[in-house]
């Protein structure tokens, strides 16, 4: 499974991004068996540029299965959803224990997570 995680910066290290298009990096995390295989770190070229589909274009290019935010909007999501790509909204978290936390099954999604 790969998630895609948006980040302020750090990778693993970093903070969950509130905005996804306005977050400085993507996490691309390959997991196995509850476990974190690799991880990279990709530049948002798109950043505050608000083109649109550019970016749920670019996450499935990267093969994700799951995108962590902390806010999408609702025609990215609608594109999420047709590629089969699972969204999950989460807030004020790091990015390595929303990942272990999603594989664990213990991520719970925030219903008041911006969804702008």
């Amino acid at each position: 499974m790969i998630i895609a995680i948006s980040s302020d910066g750090g990778g693993l290290d970093g903070q969950v991004a509130m905005h996804f298009g306005m977050c400085s990096e993507f996490v691309i995390v390959e997991t196995k068996e509850k476990q974190i295989i690799s991880s990279r770190v990709l530049p948002n070229i798109h950043s505050g540029k608000r083109i649109p589909g550019a970016l749920p274009e670019f996450i499935k290019t990267q093969g994700a299965d799951v995108l962590i935010t902390g806010g999408v909007g609702p025609k990215a999501t609608e594109l999420f959803n047709s590629f089969g790509i699972q969204v999950v909204l989460v807030q004020n978290q790091k990015v390595r224990a929303v990942v272990s936390d999603f594989l664990n099954g213990r991520l719970k999604a925030d219903e008041n997570a911006c969804v702008h």
